[in-house]
């Protein structure tokens, strides 16, 4: 078996050890990613047409980019907890 630390009481889970910190490196790339993700759709305002094979419709840049990030994000938070349930 595994040595899995010290025994943790019930009241002392959740409250975060002495060094932890907010900002770790997984964090700041979150929050980097997010800024640049921000900056280049703020700087992208034009209307662009979108083809969806049946149809296309006139749209905002920003608004595309915006729902194309939102799915990148979510593909990579589902495949994200595939791999943690794996054994």
């Amino acid at each position: 078996m595994a040595d899995e630390g010290p025994i943790r009481k019930a009241d002392d889970i959740g409250r975060k050890e002495p060094g932890d910190t907010f900002w770790n490196a997984r964090r700041i790339a979150g929050a980097v990613v997010i800024g640049v993700l921000v900056l280049f759709a703020v700087l992208n305002l034009q209307k662009v047409n979108v083809d969806f094979g049946v149809t296309s419709v006139n749209l905002s840049l920003i608004f595309v980019i915006v729902v194309c990030g939102a799915v990148g994000f979510g593909a990579g938070y589902l495949v994200r907890g595939r791999r943690d349930n794996r054994d």
